[in-house]
């Protein structure tokens, strides 16, 4: 057997986990405070509150960092499979991180989503990371991108996820998934698959609601 190769009492092993880009965090996912009320409006008003950005299937790192990345790997016939002309990641890459009250005017937007990541706590005081999904700035009335936002965006590039998590430490790699999973479900799903009334976000964004006033206990995972 392989040292690298973990085996447990029910046979399962994690030989590779360590090295898969998507499958690593070091972020305390507390999900004990997600049902807390106005949770992450609270945590906007934080300087100390890091803000991972989102657009479609995309994060934001600096600007200079986004010419690391390979091009977004995609296929007409199965965007889960790899461009045949796929290059290697050529460098490293780190989220570009905006503070709460940054961002706090655009997360109150109808066409934003926020959602709780979770909290480094290998540093004192712990750290909260939320991610703002900023995809329907970008749709539609382009009246919505007003100046002000705009000049968030300044010194930024979109990378997508498989480009990213190769080039990323862990903390990041880890961040950028669940943002762009979670995000990217909300954006699916945006009805009720049992009655088709509109849903909407719950628990800091990991769950959804049934509206529909005589479904209103549903709870969407």
């Amino acid at each position: 057997m392989n040292d690298s190769c973990t085996r447990h009492a029910d046979g399962s092993d994690t030989t590779f986990l360590s090295s898969l880009p998507l499958a690593q965090s070091t972020i305390d996912y507390d999900v004990a405070s997600r049902g807390a009320e106005n949770e992450i409006d609270r945590l906007m008003e934080c300087d100390s509150t890091r803000i991972v950005l989102v657009r479609n299937a995309s994060v934001a790192v600096p600007l200079q960092e986004g010419t690391h990345a390979v091009g977004e790997l995609a296929c007409s016939m199965d965007p889960a499979a790899p461009r045949p002309d796929a290059q290697a990641p050529t460098g490293p890459m780190k989220l570009a991180f905006l503070r709460g009250p940054q961002v706090r005017a655009c997360s109150a937007l109808d066409m934003c989503l926020s959602v709780l990541l979770g909290w480094e706590r290998a540093v004192d005081p712990a750290v909260p990371f939320v991610a703002l999904d900023v995809s329907g700035l970008f749709e539609g009335d382009d009246s919505l991108c007003t100046h002000s936002v705009l000049r968030l965006f300044e010194h930024l590039d979109w990378v997508e996820l498989r480009s990213f998590a190769p080039c990323a430490s862990a903390r990041d790699a880890g961040l950028a998934t669940s943002a762009v999973a979670v995000c990217t479900w909300h954006r699916q799903q945006r009805f009720c698959p049992f009655c088709g009334s509109p849903v909407r976000p719950i628990m800091s964004g990991w769950a959804q609601t049934c509206t529909n006033p005589n479904d209103s206990d549903r709870l969407l995972f």
